[in-house]
């Protein structure tokens, strides 16, 4: 592995010197063509793209947009509609190049939305999968030409991005080429805070592209940062658990960058492996923990590798030995993901930034104490921070040199007199000038003693296993607003899950400080997020819940409506028992006897066996390796091991 404080001196040292245009982040970004920039895999074969290759279709993207737009205004913007991709890369770089303005179109939002912002600043063209949202499409395969020698575009000097869609006003916002050179400048300031950012496993550093690129985290953090300094990225097939920890374990990645949906996913996940085991080993567990969080402050160079060896088991059924960095940006970190995954060893940082105004802090400390306490850290040395008063309530205010140049928007934006840009966001810091999110001014509730509520706090107090999605908020009836849970499950739970689930809720929220506890508590079986959704909409949900789209029944009145109302969960749950048994054994379902011994009394082997236990794992959620040894069982037995422990 080469020098990588020498590439990084040299590669700042030459932005420095430019004009900082993105003309000049792409010349410096590609001056290392034999590098890796892209891996993948197509199940059964790595795919990999050097930079060399990434700037020639760069080249040819560009060559071919200024042939086809040839009567389209240059600097006009081109929408781009692709997700994280090789393609997207060379689209991005070939839409600037050939003087036009890339608009990096969030595909997660519903196409009303998209369409909106689209008008707002005139795109006639979209690079994607066809004719989108009314404009006409660009296919990827047409953008291939080969350019004459020595060509070198027209450049243009301005991008847009959308806002994350928490809101219903999509904000564009727009940056030119010297805030985006700023935000690759703090780099510097960065890895000098915390050299444990360049860790390398096996000679290389890879970052995992978990983050869309039309995201300011994922198109700076990801796209920009590690671009620059000639890194590689790693792509997924798709955005499953499993695809995650797979990649990760495969390709051998480094730095993971993402919102707090996959930490959060992860320390469950984590915490469902360990309570698998008997009392003792838990213990055991949380005492190591806390064990390496305090030998990690002391010298986490030293202690951290130890960490990852003392907890190898946990490490290679998550992400693998390979991981060295992480941050988690976006929305509030549970507790519990950060505590866990910094005691094992996989360190996990703190960010803050918004669409507007770039990424403006990180959490940078080495001492996994510090960082488990969910700082966002201090600003970043192009920005400064202060807390304002907003209508009584404390507001995090950002001031600086990579805020974007303007913001396309239906509502006036706020600034203070002396400039400082009002992010929204409630916010407080301690004395040693790091700075604390505690959530949306907009998503507050009041409650009735006239306290503010952040619905992200008491949301993130809660872990619910069979819930495929769920949100605090407030709902108004009649003038009051009560602080709401909206749980989204699947209409195919079983009712003893929905028992079980129930009172998971009421345990969790009992256990509440009171005036965080939720008043309402409803269920639904209607989708409350837009489709592969970073993060749930609030705003978006509450129209959704107004319209009718999404229906809530309250939490007394939710059961299963496909359950036969004379039986209780054990009868259903033996009902599908025994069509499992059928379907392996390929015997009608009135030859299967509750009490028949499957090897014994129905004649199966080990093999239809092991088949059974894959399908009845899957279909209730279990693990069956906590059952004994023998290769015999009942329907009966399956039954009461499955109501002990689903």
């Amino acid at each position: 592995m080469e020098n990588l404080d020498k590439t990084v001196n040299m590669q700042i040292s030459k932005l420095i010197k430019s004009k900082r245009r993105f003309q000049d982040v792409f010349e410096i970004m590609f001056d290392m063509p034999d590098n890796t920039m892209t891996e993948s895999t197509d199940g059964f074969h790595t795919i990999r793209f050097s930079y060399r290759k990434i700037k020639d279709s760069s080249v040819s993207c560009a060559y071919s947009l200024e042939r086809l737009l040839e009567h389209e205004e240059k600097g006009s913007f081109i929408g781009l509609a692709l997700d994280n991709s090789p393609e997207w890369i060379w689209c991005f770089w070939g839409i600037l190049m050939a003087g036009f303005k890339p608009l990096l179109i969030n595909t997660r939002l519903i196409p009303a939305v998209i369409c909106s912002a689209l008008n707002k600043v005139s795109v006639n063209y979209i690079i994607g999968n066809g004719e989108q949202y009314g404009k006409k499409g660009l296919s990827v395969d047409n953008l291939k030409e080969i350019a004459p020698y020595g060509y070198s575009g027209a450049w243009a000097d301005e991008l847009a991005l959308m806002s994350s869609g928490t809101s219903l006003d999509i904000k564009l916002c727009v940056y030119c080429g010297n805030e985006i050179c700023e935000q690759i400048l703090t780099s510097k300031d960065i890895l000098r805070q915390n050299n444990r950012f360049k860790q390398h496993y096996n000679g290389c550093i890879k970052l995992l592209a978990f983050l869309p690129f039309y995201h300011i985290f994922g198109l700076m953090t990801n796209l920009l940062w590690f671009g620059f300094f000639g890194r590689t990225f790693v792509f997924l097939k798709d955005y499953s658990g499993d695809t995650i920890m797979q990649t990760c374990r495969k390709h051998g990645v480094t730095h993971i960058f993402a919102t707090p949906l996959l930490w959060n996913s992860m320390a469950k996940e984590l915490k469902k492996q360990i309570f698998q085991r008997d009392a003792k080993t838990v213990k055991r567990f949380y005492k190591s923990v806390k064990l390496f969080t305090l030998l990690q402050g002391l010298c986490a160079q030293l202690f951290e590798p130890l960490a990852r060896r003392a907890f190898k088991e946990v490490h290679s059924k998550l992400f693998g030995n390979s991981v060295r960095f992480c941050i988690s940006g976006g929305s509030y970190l549970s507790e519990d993901a950060l505590y866990l995954l910094n005691g094992i060893g996989i360190p996990l940082y703190n960010g803050y930034g918004m669409t507007e105004i770039g990424i403006t802090s990180v959490e940078l400390s080495k001492s996994p104490k510090v960082r488990n306490l969910n700082s966002v850290g201090k600003p970043l040395q192009t920005v400064s921070y202060k807390l304002v008063n907003v209508k009584g309530k404390r507001i995090l205010a950002v001031k600086g040199s990579t805020l974007c140049k303007h913001i396309y928007s239906n509502a006036t934006e706020s600034f203070t007199e002396d400039g400082y840009y009002i992010t929204g966001d409630i916010a407080n810091s301690d004395q040693s000038g790091r700075y604390y999110i505690e959530g949306r001014s907009s998503d507050v509730v009041i409650s009735q003693t006239g306290e503010n509520i952040s619905p992200d706090v008491v949301e993130n107090a809660f872990e619910l296993d069979y819930a495929k999605n769920f949100t605090v908020l407030g709902l108004s009836d009649n003038k009051q607003t009560s602080l709401c849970l909206i749980v989204e499950v699947s209409s195919k739970l079983y009712d003893l899950q929905i028992q079980k689930l129930k009172a998971q809720i009421i345990k969790q929220n009992n256990a509440l400080p009171k005036l965080y506890m939720v008043e309402k508590i409803f269920f639904t079986n209607d989708s409350t997020a837009l489709k592969n959704a970073i993060k749930p909409g609030r705003k978006q949900l509450l129209k959704w819940i107004e319209s009718g789209k999404v229906r809530l029944i309250p939490f007394s009145e939710y059961r299963n409506e496909n359950i036969d109302k004379g039986t209780d969960g054990r009868d259903e749950i033996r009902c599908v028992l025994v069509k499992l048994f059928a379907e392996v054994l390929g015997k009608p379902e009135n030859e299967i006897a509750s009490n028949a011994y499957f090897v014994q009394d129905l004649g199966g082997n080990s093999l239809e066996y092991f088949t059974l236990l894959n399908l009845i794992e899957k279909e209730f959620g279990v693990t069956l390796a906590r059952l004994d040894y023998r290769i015999n069982y009942t329907v009966d037995e399956f039954c009461e091991f499955i109501c002990n422990n689903v």
